[in-house]
């Protein structure tokens, strides 16, 4: 179904299409994640194979030595950075859990998905917290005092923050090390680079930083925190009515 200009959506329901989609996903051999309905956990996995007799998707788990809860009976949802946006499947049932010894990495296999939805991205796809959904955000700078601020955006390319001192002095190209912290304690470290310095209104201030350096390990972590940054954003502000109710997400689970 081709997308319309003024709409964020490409729903994929044609079977050829569908496969189209998941043997690109086969052939690019990046990490996805399959996403536990019943309680949000993401894992990251791989599409292995695409059988055919009987139809069903061959995953493995990319994290060798990590366990994946996951077993036979589970429904999963596929979840996959595009280049035209960000790609979602309907709910996949767990056919199959199997471990390898010698690699140390769990399979498992599914169904295919009756549906594909494609949400478009003009350049990175960003997720937004919604209110209340504040991720504090620490910027530290070589003979600098540290600067504090929350998160305004994500993607795995970059971040939006707005600082919580409008008196602090920072210019573009500046290198710094970013440290979110999610309300359930959790943190995470990146590199990046100031792109750009805004004076908002009240003489605030928003940064826009772009992310360098990165291990694989640290573009997966970005990737996982913008997919679970949208989803409980979605969760908090929309009635999904007769739809499966979204779980809510650890990150955003206050620690006592």
């Amino acid at each position: 179904m081709p997308a319309h200009a003024d709409n964020p959506y490409t729903l994929i329901t044609d079977a050829d299409a569908i496969a189209a989609a998941l043997a690109d996903l086969h052939a690019q051999a990046e990490p996805v994640l399959l996403r536990a309905m019943a309680d949000g956990g993401g894992h990251h996995v791989a599409l292995a194979d695409i059988e055919t007799s009987p139809p069903r998707l061959v995953w493995q788990h990319i994290d060798a030595g990590q366990t994946m809860p996951i077993a036979a009976g589970d429904m999963l949802q596929l979840e996959a950075r595009r280049r035209a946006g960000h790609l979602v499947s309907s709910a996949m049932r767990c056919d199959l859990v199997s471990q390898d010894a010698r690699a140390g990495r769990l399979a498992l296999c599914t169904c295919l998905p009756m549906r594909l939805t494609l949400r478009h991205a003009r350049h990175d796809w960003r997720a937004r917290p919604a209110d209340e959904m504040t991720v504090a955000a620490r910027l530290t700078r070589p003979e600098a005092p540290p600067v504090a601020g929350v998160l305004v955006d994500l993607s795995v390319g970059g971040c939006r923050l707005a600082l919580a001192d409008g008196d602090v002095t920072i210019e573009p190209d500046e290198w710094v090390n970013l440290r979110l912290v999610f309300p359930n304690g959790e943190e995470s470290v990146f590199g990046a680079r100031v792109g750009d310095v805004a004076v908002q209104a009240g003489a605030s201030i928003q940064l826009g930083l772009i992310f360098a350096g990165l291990s694989d390990e640290q573009a997966r972590r970005l990737w996982f925190l913008t997919c679970e940054i949208d989803r409980e954003a979605e969760r908090r502000q929309h009635d999904r009515g007769e739809l499966r109710p979204l779980a809510p997400s650890p990150l955003f689970q206050i620690s006592p």
